[in-house]
């Protein structure tokens, strides 16, 4: 398995909006993107990261992750591109959520 933490690097074309625009609805399933002309290596899974990451200074980091269309944890959507995958390589995004109002103490994280 490959896994690069960063940027999915392929243009999202199955999410393409009427007006031209990459933000439209994922698929429900990689079927769904089958019946519209896609081979399955063109199809990717696109899941939410397992938990999310708290820095000390309040900052919350979560991760989607781009992986073959035979994945199921945590998935909420499929999408598909112009370029085929291998079925064994997958992409780590991380993004930056809105902080907390606080900063976390030693002692609170400790105390998970």
């Amino acid at each position: 398995m490959t896994d690069y933490n960063k940027e999915f690097p392929f243009e999202q074309v199955s999410r393409m909006d009427s007006d031209g625009d990459c933000c439209g609805d994922y698929a429900n399933s990689p079927h769904e993107l089958m019946k519209l002309g896609y081979a399955e290596s063109q199809i990717w899974s696109v899941s939410d990261g397992d938990e999310e990451i708290v820095q000390e200074d309040g900052r919350r980091l979560n991760f989607i992750v781009y992986g073959p269309s035979g994945m199921h944890i945590n998935v909420f959507g499929y999408m598909a591109t112009k370029e085929h995958h291998d079925g064994d390589t997958f992409y780590t995004e991380e993004f930056l959520m809105e902080p907390f109002d606080y900063k976390i103490t030693n002692e609170e994280s400790t105390n998970d």
